[in-house]
């Protein structure tokens, strides 16, 4: 059980609002939150703050965002604050920070990455299980938290894109092992075209290859004039802008696909099928074999032409 901590008025100049090393969310305490503001204004702090004390100053544990608003923007110059004994351990302060969040969600990734990093600052390699145990959700092994850790390096524009869940955490992994040139290139397309999780990491894995099969910068392959045209295009809005970039990013990755592709459909268009039927090759073209679909208006007709089609491609001139 962890000591409990006591409901007291601390003082506004005491608070240490420079020090952030608790805070596990990407985003700036300073980003306007309107709806905690009108919310403090209205009913005051429902939830006190949980601080620290560390000499003649109190680290915010949780609730750095409600109290730098109360401060700052209501010009409060005393807050109620849970104010933990001086003698609690780290690992206890750990606890304590991790089910400030899990209390009210499921952290998100962000979340979990700042505060795997903050644990191993502050803990040894053997005391990893014993923490890890005492944490509420999922459990959690030393391996995963490790991993966490690693998305903890990412800057300030990619974490708030992967906590708010506009960047993929698969993507941010591969974003890791690029240039910080090369991974703001990515994600400003990201950005731009708003790509789904799919395209995202479609986007990603295309531009990793076409760079090392090209041995050109993914900046290179991006500021292509194809590329330019599609995103330039005034009359395209952003899913038909994914979609081109898509096609011409396959097209490069796959140029004897693509080129069968054209060739299949010039093919298929001098049949003139009648309506409703069409033609399908077979997965990658890994043969000459299609596959004929036509609509039949029910069971009967079927049974009716199936012994017609089964001798006409029997026969030697199949059809």
């Amino acid at each position: 059980m962890i000591a409990q901590g006591q409901i007291q008025r601390v003082l506004a100049t005491q608070l240490d609002f420079a020090d952030l090393s608790w805070r596990f969310s990407p985003i700036p305490v300073e980003e306007p939150d309107e709806a905690l503001a009108v919310s403090i204004q209205r009913v005051g702090l429902l939830h006190p703050p949980i601080v620290y004390p560390r000499g003649d100053v109190y680290q915010l544990l949780s609730g750095q965002r409600r109290a730098w608003l109360a401060v700052r923007r209501f010009n409060c110059t005393a807050l109620p604050c849970l104010v933990l004994p001086p003698a609690i351990g780290d690992d206890e302060l750990l606890v304590l920070a991790h089910e400030a969040i899990a209390c009210k969600r499921a952290p998100t990734v962000v979340e979990l990455a700042l505060f795997g990093r903050k644990v191993l600052e502050l803990l040894a390699e053997e005391q990893l299980p014993a923490l890890l145990s005492r944490l509420s959700g999922p459990a959690m092994t030393p391996f995963q938290l490790k991993r966490w850790a690693e998305l903890a390096e990412l800057e300030e524009p990619f974490a708030v894109a992967l906590h708010q869940g506009r960047l993929q955490e698969p993507v941010a992994r591969e974003m890791l092992t690029m240039s910080l040139p090369e991974r703001l290139t990515i994600f400003e397309l990201i950005e731009l075209l708003q790509l789904s999780a799919g395209n995202q990491r479609k986007l990603t894995e295309i531009c990793r290859e076409l760079s090392r099969r090209r041995r050109v910068s993914i900046r290179q392959i991006l500021a292509g004039e194809e590329i330019r045209e599609i995103l330039d295009h005034p009359e395209m809005n952003a899913p038909q802008q994914t979609a081109a970039l898509m096609r011409h990013l396959t097209a490069c990755r796959y140029p004897e696909l693509t080129a069968a592709e054209q060739e299949f459909n010039t093919w298929q268009a001098r049949l003139r099928l009648p309506d409703g039927w069409s033609v399908a090759p077979t997965r990658s073209f890994e043969d000459d074999q299609v596959t004929l679909t036509l609509p039949l208006a029910n069971r009967e007709i079927l049974q009716q032409c199936l012994p017609r089609l089964q001798a006409a491609l029997a026969s030697e001139n199949n059809f």
